[in-house]
């Protein structure tokens, strides 16, 4: 490495060696780290992060490697955000073991007041809920809240916690950008984000109403040639459908005579006279909405959909009378 990460009051020259020098300052607690370097760190880490989890992604069999990096980096993380806020002139102790003290002790109060309310009143409570809750609402804003803290400039002087760090005035710049930066990328991507799990969730969608669709289009057709000579549609059932092999094997479930949507939920076919039915069960309220848009047409078969008193699934159900 070269000189500039061996002094700990000297800037890195680039954020890759800002990188490996919080590497190497990986026990130190008592010491100052100015912007450049610690949104260097930061930055780095998370694109190096980003990097892994692709290489992991198509290779499997090397997870390790990232769950390694993960933990290899918690300390001299922890590190940096300390001597960051030393930089401040800020103690450790106030800003990161105090939250967490005064987290655990809400945490507990919340465990000692439902107790005594399920005691008072008899009704149970949640506590793994509550506490999971705090967890939940608490690190994220608190998280933020340490990096806005860390964004400010340090102390130009001397204080408690050494000399201050030196820097150019480009990585005085640079540094700026790279905290704002670093704030925009989780912005950008959670953007990116909600859009494709919505993307990704109506395509689903699309994919299941496509196949429900198909699969009742084939069966009603299959019974319909099976059947054209009988008089009636009398004995119909799961069990028979399944024999006769007029079902998609898509649908065949493990259990015997039963049916399998392609949302997963029960199917019946039932016949009687000169009618017989295809009931789709519980289906999700967005291939509802999608099959109340496109019914199945012809075969003389008429599509109903009933919503279920959730409001968030429905039975769909295709009859047809020869």
């Amino acid at each position: 490495m070269t000189t500039e990460i061996e002094n700990n009051n000297v800037s890195a020259p680039n954020i890759i060696e800002a990188f490996f020098k919080a590497y190497k300052n990986y026990f130190n607690f008592k010491d100052r780290t100015s912007r450049y370097d610690f949104w260097g760190f930061l930055i780095t880490y998370f694109l190096a992060s980003l990097i892994l989890g692709i290489i992991v992604a198509f290779l499997p069999p090397i997870n390790i490697l990232g769950t390694i990096f993960s933990f290899a980096t918690i300390i001299p993380f922890i590190a940096i955000i300390v001597r960051r806020l030393h930089d401040r002139n800020k103690s450790a102790l106030t800003w990161i073991i105090a939250p967490f003290v005064v987290l655990f002790f809400l945490a507990a109060m919340s465990t000692m007041i439902s107790t005594i309310y399920t005691y008072k009143t008899g009704i149970e409570t949640n506590k793994s809920f509550l506490i999971s809750s705090f967890f939940i609402i608490f690190i994220p804003l608190y998280y933020f809240a340490l990096l806005i803290m860390c964004a400010f400039k340090g102390q130009a002087e001397s204080n408690r916690f050494g000399a201050p760090v030196t820097e150019t005035p480009r990585q005085v710049k640079v540094g700026k950008w790279l905290a704002i930066f670093y704030f925009v990328i989780p912005l950008f991507f959670g953007i990116i984000s909600v859009g494709g799990i919505a993307g990704y969730s109506n395509a689903i969608i699309k994919y299941k109403t496509n196949k429900t669709l198909d699969q009742a289009t084939m069966i009603i057709s299959n019974i319909n040639t099976l059947y054209e000579k009988q008089d009636s549609f009398n004995g119909l059932n799961n069990q028979t459908a399944i024999q006769m092999q007029v079902v998609p094997e898509d649908m065949l479930s493990v259990n015997p005579g039963q049916l399998v949507s392609a949302d997963n939920t029960d199917v019946q076919i039932s016949g009687f006279g000169h009618t017989f039915i295809v009931r789709y069960d519980s289906m999700s309220s967005g291939i509802c909405d999608n099959i109340k848009e496109t019914p199945l047409e012809g075969y003389g078969t008429s599509t109903k959909v009933e919503e279920l008193p959730d409001g968030k699934s429905c039975t769909i159900t295709f009859t047809t009378i020869r």
